[in-house]
């Protein structure tokens, strides 16, 4: 693979703001002015706790985040020897909320004075804008929440925000930039006076900006990653929550967009749940894993006790989601579920969340997940992140061995597929892609997913020239079990049969082992019912899975 077309196809997209902000940040910048911190602003209500995160401390010495516990002791080695997003993870905070009122985890607040004393200004990892923006929002909850408020933490916090306030992460927009401005918010809103105000009014306007954006009119998230559509949606229910405890933050100009922000929680909550399986949990379509974000669950009853719309049968029936390119299709009695990637990538101008999982597909029968995509445990770069972005980890098709859109390093990706013709109805949906229109013969696959009662049937059309080797991918949940049985494959749970599968064509079929990833560090053995095929275009299988009826 040539390196500097790739590169092209990669950095082409960028806007120019993020070629800006790139240049901008090897300029030296200072360290933010220290001492007093603004005086505090009124409140005109009590702050609604936030749903909790899994406990990072697990005791004083010892915490775990990404399913790995090390022992870093206590006062903590704020710089482990950990991956990079574990160590953002200790600077973060999230326990620290909780444990105002957990009379119990009272020590959490010793690392608030021992971060302060060990981690000056421009510390690796402990001053970048990301972790700053997630400690701002976690100190000023945990104030508001009963926690310490002296001159040293609410100091702190101060030079915080002036540290933020000049290192927004436009480099990278998307989650990371509506990350930074809800940060300012709090602050600004915590806050009083002219300093404050700049924050406020800052924070709140490009938020009100980025939810236009980042938001699309289907309510998905435009990085189209359940997980992070989730960690979005807190954060919009977060800032609800501050305007409520804070209404004069909110400048005069803006304060007619609240009932929008209202209007749009109601529809991103109704896209996770139809991005749901039955179970209650997300489906993994691009960067999702259990574990990182809060459960839809938490978020909706997070959302009832806001005032907000009571969202109560999110789970049922069958959904479309046309401008994020998802479809939740549910048979007739509602004991099968399916869900189905025909959306791009992600927003051109960054897709480092992006999988190559284009018309793939997830299913559940009753609450029971049958078919998975293979899910993420890792961001450090490497052969095993690859592998997890790549199409034959996923429930979707490969011609030639080569990727549907050009993931590489940890979080780049170079061309990517294009959807085309993507429709759909109560019982089925359909859609297809060019991402194999670079090789020989501009091959375009196609798939139509049907559902009814009995069955699921899935057809994949490879249209184009030239003689192409044809792949495609079923991966199964890893209490599944495959048997290969009279020709077919058994799908069975508990050695009980749940599906009899059967492969309509000339592919040559096979059951290789395979893994599952539902959370980071986590690696589940399962089995994956792989089709190949190799001839002249074009090709068509059918993929018929016929449920038993108990």
């Amino acid at each position: 693979m040539s390196t500097l077309p790739r590169l092209f196809r990669t950095v082409a997209p960028l806007r120019p703001v993020q070629w800006w902000a790139r240049f901008a940040g090897i300029l030296p910048k200072g360290s933010p002015r220290g001492g007093p911190a603004p005086d505090r602003r009124e409140s005109a209500a009590d702050w609604i706790p936030a749903p909790a995160p899994p406990k990072g401390w697990e005791s004083p010495g010892r915490a775990k985040w990404l399913n790995r516990s090390l022992e870093i002791g206590f006062p903590p080695n704020w710089a482990p020897s950990a991956e990079r997003l574990w160590c953002y993870n200790l600077h973060y905070f999230d326990d620290l909320p909780e444990a105002a009122q957990d009379a119990e985890r009272v020590w959490l607040a010793d690392l608030v004075h021992h971060w302060i004393e060990h981690n000056p200004p421009g510390t690796a990892t402990a001053w970048e804008p990301y972790p700053v923006s997630l400690r701002i929002v976690n100190w000023v909850q945990w104030v508001l929440l009963g926690g310490e408020g002296s001159e040293m933490v609410l100091s702190s916090l101060a030079q915080q925000a002036r540290f933020l306030s000049r290192r927004l992460e436009n480099h990278l927009l998307a989650n990371h930039l509506l990350a930074n401005v809800k940060a300012l918010a709090f602050a600004g809103a915590f806050f009083r006076g002219a300093e404050a105000e700049r924050w406020a009014h800052r924070g709140w306007r490009l938020f009100f900006r980025e939810l236009n954006e980042q938001v699309l009119p289907d309510g998905g998230h435009y990085e189209r990653s359940p997980m992070y559509h989730a960690i979005v949606l807190a954060d919009c229910l977060d800032l609800y929550n501050l305007q409520r405890v804070f209404p004069d933050s909110v400048p005069p100009s803006l304060r007619g967009r609240v009932p929008h922000l209202a209007e749009r929680i109601a529809a991103m909550l109704d896209w996770l749940a139809g991005l749901s399986h039955p179970d209650g949990r997300i489906a993994f379509f691009n960067d999702s894993a259990f574990g990182i974000a809060r459960e839809p669950t938490a978020l909706r009853d997070y959302s009832r006790r806001l005032g907000l719309a009571d969202q109560t049968d999110l789970l049922a029936g069958s959904r479309a989601y046309p401008d994020s390119g998802f479809y939740r299709i549910a048979s007739p009695d509602e004991r099968t579920t399916l869900l189905f990637d025909a959306g791009h990538v992600g927003p051109d101008y960054q897709p480092g969340h992006s999988h190559c999982d284009t018309l793939s597909l997830e299913v559940s029968r009753d609450s029971r997940r049958v078919f998975v995509n293979s899910g993420t445990s890792t961001y450090v770069r490497g052969g095993e992140r690859l592998r997890q972005r790549g199409t034959a980890a996923h429930n979707t098709l490969r011609v030639d061995s080569t990727e549907q859109s050009e993931v590489w390093a940890s979080h780049r990706c170079g061309r990517r597929a294009r959807p085309a013709n993507v429709t759909g109805g109560e019982l089925w949906a359909e859609g297809a892609h060019d991402g194999f229109s670079s090789l020989h013969g501009r091959p375009v696959h196609g798939r139509r997913v049907d559902v009814d009662r009995e069955n699921l049937i899935v057809t994949d059309r490879v249209q184009g020239a030239g003689t192409h080797r044809v792949e495609t991918f079923f991966h199964v949940h890893p209490e599944v079990e495959v048997e290969e049985h009279d020709g077919g494959i058994l799908l069975k749970h508990s050695d009980e049969v749940l599906a009899r599968m059967q492969i309509e064509g000339p592919a040559r079929v096979s059951v290789e082992p395979s893994s599952w990833h539902p959370g980071f560090n986590l690696s589940v053995p399962a089995r994956c019912l792989r089709t190949e095929w190799s001839g002249s275009l074009p090709y068509e299988q059918h993929t018929r899975i016929a449920w038993e009826s108990a």
